[in-house]
């Protein structure tokens, strides 16, 4: 095929859109999966350790984004006391933009 062709030019713009609609449809599945997240950590007792929300959210059935890693396994990473759900769910955060959980390059997953 020509490398004009309109065939060619047509399917690249296909594989281009399916791949902007997967985009678009996991930003939607981190922004869902952290308003959960920032929600759920409201109804723990502080100070609370990053160890004891590994093993709340341990069995927790939510996939991170990247969809190789439980909650509970971001928070046992992080190895440290939270005074508040803020400072909680900001740690997460944190993770989320280091690239560690979504093995991005360091983009923000949030609009925050």
């Amino acid at each position: 095929m020509a490398p004009d062709d309109p065939a060619e030019r047509d399917a690249r713009d296909s594989v281009q859109d399916a791949a902007e609609r997967r985009q678009h449809e996991r930003a939607e599945s981190v922004e869902t999966t952290l308003e959960a997240v920032r929600a759920d950590l409201g109804t723990h007792q502080y100070p609370v350790t990053s160890e004891d929300l590994a093993a709340y959210y341990a069995d927790d059935p939510t996939d991170l984004p990247n969809e190789t890693e439980s909650l509970g396994s971001a928070f046992g990473r992080l190895d440290r006391s939270f005074a508040d759900p803020d400072e909680a769910f900001e740690a997460l955060v944190s993770e989320f933009e280091e690239g560690r959980l979504e093995g991005s390059e360091g983009g923000s997953t949030t609009d925050r």
